[in-house]
């Protein structure tokens, strides 16, 4: 199936249900993803398990406890830690991913891919960063054997775009 139509569609091409119900989690799980999910009007925790989780039979605790560690090996990295220190300042997509690549390795062509939203003003901003990774190796990220090339190219940011000082864990987007 095309890549697109997962995106669009995710796990309701299965059962036809779309209905977002927030995954049972253990207090501490919930917890720790209030801290580095965004809040936005709908639960993006919700919605992600609805979406892209369910239909594959894995638990929502399973799934977030793998998603938070990954999550959290990658903000330990010197080049996360440098992006934070560039919150409100323009970057260079090949400065950023440069960066990455000396915390990682080598990656595949489209391994590391940037989203970007557009303020009010048509100013491009970072709002997320894919990785691409190989489900049997996700031990290993983020050294590059965890990495795979995307099939589709999902990176829209242009060469230089500004890092977005991010609101407090807790502060509803």
């Amino acid at each position: 199936m095309p890549v697109t139509t997962w995106w669009r569609k995710g796990c309701s091409l299965y059962d036809g249900d779309t209905a977002s119900a927030s995954p049972s989690l253990s207090e501490g799980l919930s917890h720790r993803l209030s801290e580095v999910v965004a809040h936005t009007h709908s639960s993006l925790v919700a919605h992600e398990y609805t979406k892209h989780v369910q239909c594959f039979g894995m638990e929502g605790e399973q799934f977030f406890s793998v998603a938070s560690r990954l999550r959290d090996r990658f903000a330990a990295l010197p080049s996360a830690q440098h992006l934070t220190t560039e919150a409100g300042t323009r970057v260079t997509k090949a400065e950023l991913t440069s960066q990455i690549e000396v915390d990682t390795g080598p990656l595949p062509e489209r391994g590391v891919q940037f989203q970007c939203n557009k303020t009010p003003q048509g100013e491009a901003v970072l709002s997320q960063i894919w990785f691409t990774l190989k489900p049997s190796s996700l031990d290993k990220f983020p050294k590059t054997d965890a990495f795979l090339s995307s099939p589709q190219m999902q990176d829209n940011c242009p060469a230089q775009f500004l890092v977005p000082q991010w609101p407090a864990a807790g502060v509803r987007l």
